[in-house]
């Protein structure tokens, strides 16, 4: 007789000769085919086996970028990204969280919250990733509360079968996680603000580790690594930040922050890391992600690192020269050239804004990228851009000021001065 295996975990079911053979048929599989597939695991209320299979794409996928249902775990887990690793990688005592202990936290915290899950879940009914207003809004509700439910959440039935975990490690995890959720609406404000120039708030930033380090010093690690990868630029501060707490908490901080580094570091290095990071962002955000990174890696440098670390962080920025070119050329293909040629005789504003933010990230995008190399390609690229779009005739899908409008964005006042000239106005 044979045993039916769990619904969870079922990677352990499946004969390893046949699981390999399945993931290198999906390794060389074209993108629309990875695309249609997830599309159909996402459909399937129990996805077992098939999710196992989806895995080792990961990378690939974060670089497709396709729209993916928004489901209670995938918000609950969205700030918390650059946190998460594969379980092999995961180590108790690090600054992380392992992937395959996602499901079981979402599933108690969703249990435990009750009515408050429920709102959450028709907050998010029918919309997917990129919908970014439904994910503030529901998020900003979602993350306190699932902070609360998960310290009094119980260990999940199947918790081992479903990650490979002793059970004594539930705790200690759904705190941890909690410990940060705690802090998410705090960290994405310091991060808005700082996207608009203001200077990051020294107090804020003692605030949150101070209530860490008090609460639950076991996650200050993941609290600084998720401040560096979201605000690289806080690495000076941080260091202040242990001596103004006082106590112990200039020597916590600054073990968990070489903690964190170490960390960050290792999922910059891991297979389609940094390329997924920059390849798999928005146009609009990739130039930002490029300059997170970079920030990341200058600070890790200024301060002494040894010659192992410098290396490894000299092919990081290799890698990031090759991401940068490879988003830069994509983007300017699909988002821009095609959105260009698509356009109708009388295009609507939505559609001249959208050609004017994909310019606007292309232009930022060019900008970081030349840190590490390339600017001759990059301004080839531009000008054969800014080229067609000065080519479009009186009477063509623009009107001249969308024209002069667009060449400014991408090639700068000069550029779109002599374009008015040419036109005799």
């Amino acid at each position: 007789m044979t045993t039916k295996p769990p619904k969870q975990g079922a990677q352990a079911w499946l004969p390893q000769p046949e699981l390999g053979t399945l993931h290198q048929s999906l390794a060389t599989a074209q993108d629309s085919q990875i695309t249609r597939l997830v599309a159909m695991v996402d459909t399937l209320p129990d996805r077992g086996v098939i999710d196992d299979l989806v895995a080792p794409l990961r990378s690939r996928l974060a670089q497709l970028r396709p729209a993916r249902p928004l489901r209670f775990i995938r918000l609950l887990f969205t700030p918390l990204d650059p946190l998460i690793v594969p379980a092999p990688r995961w180590r108790p005592d690090g600054p992380s969280l392992p992937r395959t202990a996602l499901p079981a936290l979402a599933a108690a915290a969703h249990d435990t919250m009750g009515e408050e899950a429920a709102q959450i879940d028709g907050m998010i009914a029918d919309r997917t990733t990129r919908d970014l207003p439904a994910i503030a809004r529901a998020g900003a509700l979602l993350w306190p509360c699932a902070a609360q439910a998960l310290l009094r959440s119980t260990v999940p039935a199947g918790w081992t079968q479903q990650t490979g975990l002793p059970q004594g490690l539930f705790r200690q995890i759904a705190a941890n996680a909690a410990a940060i959720l705690d802090q998410v609406l705090v960290l994405q404000a310091l991060r808005a603000e700082a996207e608009v120039g203001v200077p990051l708030r020294f107090a804020a930033l003692c605030t949150m580790l101070r209530q860490v380090n008090a609460g639950r010093p076991q996650a200050l690690g993941m609290l600084i690594a998720l401040i560096l990868a979201r605000l690289p630029q806080a690495a000076s501060l941080l260091r202040k930040a242990g001596a103004e707490i006082g106590g112990n908490a200039a020597l916590a901080v600054r073990a968990a922050a070489e903690q964190a580094k170490t960390s960050l570091l290792e999922r910059l290095e891991a297979e389609g890391g940094t390329e997924a990071l920059v390849v798999g962002a928005d146009l609009a955000e990739a130039g930002a992600e490029v300059r997170r990174i970079a920030t990341l890696l200058q600070g890790m440098q200024a301060e002494a690192a040894g010659a192992g670390r410098q290396q490894r962080m000299e092919q990081i920025r290799r890698r990031l020269d090759v991401s940068c070119r490879t988003r830069f050329t994509s983007g300017l293909r699909t988002e821009f050239l095609q959105s260009l040629e698509a356009l109708g005789s009388q295009p609507d504003d939505l559609a001249v804004m959208r050609l004017e933010e994909a310019a606007r990230g292309l232009r930022e995008l060019g900008a970081e990228g030349r840190r590490f190399g390339g600017a001759e390609v990059y301004d080839g690229l531009l000008r054969q851009t800014t080229d067609a779009v000065k080519a479009i005739g009186p009477g063509g899908a623009l009107t001249l000021a969308d024209r002069v409008r667009l060449v400014e964005i991408l090639a700068g006042p000069d550029e779109a001065w002599a374009l008015l000239e040419a036109t005799g106005t």
